[in-house]
């Protein structure tokens, strides 16, 4: 064993592709367009698998807004139109 500072291996860690899907709860081909837009860190490949830089990838996870349930919308719009008819009738 090597005298590696705790920090370089946290540094050193890489992440596979399935576990940066489950990590993030995003599905294959969402990853690969984040990726592709930039919004997530490019992969090394390491022969026929590709590995993420594990500190980068929560950076970039926890930089990212988190999107607004539909559902959670939608409940807004409706709680929204029953005060405006209650106020009105």
């Amino acid at each position: 064993m090597s005298d590696a500072e705790p920090q370089d291996l946290a540094a050193a860690q890489r992440l596979t592709t399935a576990e940066v899907m489950a990590l993030a709860r995003i599905s294959r081909a969402t990853l690969w367009r984040r990726v592709a837009s930039g919004r997530l860190p490019t992969p090394i490949d390491h022969g026929r698998q590709s590995l993420f830089a594990r500190l980068a990838v929560i950076a970039a996870l926890t930089k990212e807004p988190v999107p607004m349930s539909h559902t959670l919308e939608t409940e807004r719009r409706l709680a929204a139109l029953r005060r405006r008819r209650h106020k009105g009738g």
